[in-house]
């Protein structure tokens, strides 16, 4: 969501997954603490305005909010215990595992991850 929002290489891609889920022909999904990380990290690089806007957008489309639950964070601390992937990074390879989902990224931290977890790289 980060590089969609930036504008970075990968956009495109991005941009094209949120239209066919729009469409019905994919299902997205998202736990709270990567929501509340692309919230951070848009306030700090372009300010509380845009952080609102950018999680009114994330609404707008049909990704399904995963709560995070204590089977989720244990399963990102083993993770987190094991790689240096990035915490949060965690959370979103745990919950992709847990349901039995793909992590769609650019982020060349996820390489360690595979094959434990699929990866579905936008560039």
């Amino acid at each position: 969501m980060l590089c969609f929002f930036y504008a970075e290489s990968g956009s495109e891609k991005v941009k094209n997954v949120l239209l066919n889920a729009r469409e019905g022909s994919i299902e997205l999904l998202m736990n709270w603490v990567n929501i509340g990380e692309v919230y951070y990290s848009v306030y700090r690089k372009l300010g509380k305005v845009d952080a609102e806007n950018a999680i009114s957008l994330m609404k707008s489309y049909p990704i399904r909010r995963i709560d995070v639950t204590g089977e989720i964070a244990l399963a990102a601390a083993r993770l987190k215990a094991t790689f240096s992937t990035a915490y949060a990074d965690c959370f979103a390879a745990a919950t992709a595992k847990l349901l039995s989902a793909a992590v769609l990224t650019g982020d060349p931290e996820f390489k360690a991850l595979e094959p434990g977890i699929k990866v579905e790289w936008i560039s």
